[in-house]
């Protein structure tokens, strides 16, 4: 149940939802909900390259493609960093051995060995029962074998589903039990140590000595450590914004129209480069096998099973998997360093990057790469974890649409 369990979990993220290399032209079926589907599908990889453009332009002209939020992420000690590892680690290692294992599938049987076992048998039930009945009988059986009907029906088996949905939908139950329980295994640490550093960075703050009125201090970056101003394209939420290097002044408000801002952005960025990538691994490996899920939609399934889903792929797996990978390892480890480097910092990123893609086997793993090392720079600059949340619930949303104009 394990494997299965690993690659639902796997198949339910954008990789295998929906893409246009599994989708076959002779199945292929022109109705409203695929000429919708077809224009969004468009319209996505449009918006994905302005945004890329867009974020090209920003680089080129000394700007964060992201801007950096006044704002520290929670410090995420070594022991919780320490599980967050081995769970990340654990999950990656059953996905790559239950995709390899996919990879290495059984001979098909051929459905004529039957009737060619059921003549032998005849003809070695005749020879040996009468030793005087000589070559008529034999001669008599042959008729008997080649009278029976071809089994034609043999190839449908090659076409039933995987996996029932009785089986699907079980896995799906175990896996958002597992979801739920590893938001909660590691939610409530990291929460209760949010609340800690929030209460301490608040008396820091009242603690410090206020400048004189005839000295006040230019803003300083957060990231640079110097006195630049602020990105000319994000407004400051409030005028005291960075006014001060110290911890207690580190909280920017969380605003949520700036943030669904910036995470359409990441979402939009991300998309192309990933349905590109899961592209080309398609035609390489000429992998025609679809995922469990879109068995289930071609045999027809309820509109609970659906709605089950959608809200574990759209809710629950975003809600799990940015705690995981952005807040306790991302955050882990880029805080194992005092003053974080360019060099450790492009290690925590692609670490976590590779830990996100590997959980969701192979060749999924690969194309999912530019997904997740977007929302891990995004998380970087940003430090919250509903944005990286709203990116992951983004780009998932967007596959399920996708799927669901595609059952129309």
């Amino acid at each position: 149940m394990m494997p299965i369990l690993v690659e639902t979990l796997a198949g339910l993220d954008t990789g295998r939802l929906l893409t246009l290399a599994q989708l076959d032209a002779e199945d292929v079926e022109l109705t409203a909900g695929a000429v919708i589907a077809g224009f969004l599908v468009l319209s996505a990889f449009s918006g994905s390259l302005m945004i890329l453009g867009l974020w090209y332009r920003r680089w080129r002209s000394g700007q964060e493609i992201i801007p950096a939020a006044n704002r520290i992420g929670t410090v995420i000690p070594i022991p919780i960093l320490t599980f967050g590892l081995l769970i990340a680690v654990f999950m990656s290692s059953l996905a790559i051995f239950a995709s390899v294992q996919g990879f290495q599938q059984p001979a098909e049987p051929v459905a004529i060995d039957n009737n060619q076992a059921d003549s032998e048998d005849l003809s070695s039930d005749a020879a040996p029962a009468d030793s005087d009945a000589g070559d008529s009988e034999v001669v008599d059986a042959a008729p008997d074998v080649d009278n029976q009907p071809e089994p034609l029906e043999a190839s449908d088996d090659a076409k039933s589903p995987t996996m029932s949905t009785e089986v699907f939908v079980q896995a799906l139950v175990q896996t958002a039990y597992l979801d739920l329980v590893l938001i909660v295994v590691l939610g409530v640490p990291v929460w209760l140590l949010n609340r800690e550093q929030h209460r301490q960075s608040v008396i820091a703050a009242q603690q410090s000595v206020a400048p004189q009125p005839d000295e006040e201090p230019p803003p300083v970056s957060l990231m640079t450590g110097t006195t630049d101003s602020l990105d000319p394209y994000r407004t400051p939420l409030h005028s005291d914004e960075m006014s001060s290097p110290s911890v207690g002044d580190l909280n920017e408000r969380w605003n949520f129209k700036q943030e669904f801002r910036f995470a359409a952005e990441a979402c939009l960025a991300a998309y192309l480069p990933t349905a590109a990538l899961r592209l080309i691994m398609v035609l390489l490996l000429q992998d025609d096998a679809q995922h469990p899920f879109l068995e289930m939609i071609d045999n027809g399934v309820s509109t609970s099973v659906l709605l089950l889903i959608a809200g574990t792929a759209v809710f629950l797996a975003p809600l799990m998997e940015e705690l995981l990978y952005r807040v306790v390892i991302l955050g882990g480890l880029l805080n194992a360093r005092a003053v974080p480097t360019i060099s450790s910092t492009v290690v925590a990123i692609g670490l976590t990057s590779v830990l996100f893609a590997f959980a969701h086997g192979f060749p999924d793993s690969l194309a999912l790469l530019p997904l997740a090392a977007v929302i891990c720079w995004t998380y970087h600059q940003r430090r919250s974890y509903r944005t990286v949340v709203l990116v992951h619930f983004l780009f998932n949303g967007f596959n399920i649409m996708i799927a669901g104009f595609g059952m129309m």
